[in-house]
């Protein structure tokens, strides 16, 4: 995993394992903005907005990875075929105990800089053990829990509806973030035409650079 000063026990992981069927290519090395694929750009704008992040990836792309990504960042999921659960706990078991708070987001799910950095503001300031994007009655992503669910999430599985059913038990203590956009919560790029329209989003209404973002928080 790779931090930032002010990241020290919040942690970010990635699922990136899926085999990526209906795009007919791997998500994760996807062309993304600022010259990056996709899970390099993640991986920098949840580091930047105060997150230590771990991606969890496939046997097949693990040594790509692991050389490209910052020392430590690459996890590797020896049988993603068990399904994205199987890539939520290798992340998570990764995990120091002492996590403060676990941000869980898939690889085509991403999402502008400015909801990570408002995520890690949250998440410092919030007692609920959930917190998520809201857009009227629905949960959006990503999704951050407290570190004291850190063993529920070890112990998930796809039988059981996974993290659904994780988060629909602690519903009462999610905190949803208000002011939600849903043009900035809305993409899952299952398909190459959603793809094409969210690198266009992107591309529009992401800063230059990472490093013109507003500071995340104080030095801790």
């Amino acid at each position: 995993m790779i931090q930032n000063k002010n990241s020290l026990g919040f942690h970010a992981v990635i699922l990136a394992a899926g085999q990526s069927s209906r795009m007919n290519r791997q998500k994760a090395a996807l062309p993304w903005i600022g010259g990056k694929a996709l899970l390099p750009w993640m991986v920098d704008a949840l580091t930047d907005g105060g997150w230590e992040t771990t991606a969890v990836v496939s046997p097949e792309t693990f040594v790509h990875w692991e050389a490209t990504l910052p020392a430590g960042c690459a996890v590797l999921n020896p049988e993603p075929a068990r399904g994205k659960i199987s890539s939520l706990v290798c992340g998570v078991e990764k995990l120091p105990q002492e996590a403060k708070w676990i941000l869980i987001s898939a690889v085509d799910q991403p999402r502008l800089p400015m909801l990570y950095h408002r995520l890690r503001r949250e998440a410092d300031a919030e007692s609920a053990k959930i917190i998520v994007p809201a857009n009227e009655s629905s949960r959006g992503h990503p999704v951050v829990l407290g570190g004291e669910l850190r063993d529920e999430l070890l112990a998930i599985d796809e039988g059981s509806l996974g993290l659904r059913a994780l988060l629909d038990a602690h519903r009462l203590e999610t905190y949803r973030l208000p002011d939600s956009d849903p043009a900035e919560c809305q993409w899952d790029l299952n398909t190459p035409a959603v793809y094409e329209e969210a690198l266009a989003f992107f591309r529009k209404n992401c800063l230059s650079t990472l490093n013109d973002q507003p500071s995340t928080v104080a030095s801790a």
